[in-house]
């Protein structure tokens, strides 16, 4: 049977599409990491600090395998 590739697949690009992001909580300063799907170009989620528990905004543009660029704001 087969399958649909994902768009990481399609383009070529053979490693991780899962990468590890540092971000620091808007509210708290606490630094931790963040993993991102690198095969989904632009992406905007909420996500709560894994200290402080409040809420927040992540924007991610992405290549297969590279965070090009990540933004978090206060939500």
């Amino acid at each position: 049977m087969d399958r649909p590739l994902n768009a990481a697949r399609r383009s070529g690009y053979a490693g991780p599409v899962q990468v590890a992001a540092a971000v620091e909580c808007p509210f708290c300063g606490q630094h931790f990491e963040l993993s991102v799907d690198t095969s989904v170009a632009s992406q905007v989620w909420v996500t709560d600090c894994e200290v402080c528990c409040r809420p927040f905004e992540v924007r991610v543009e992405c290549e297969p395998g590279t965070v090009l660029s990540l933004e978090i704001a206060a939500s």
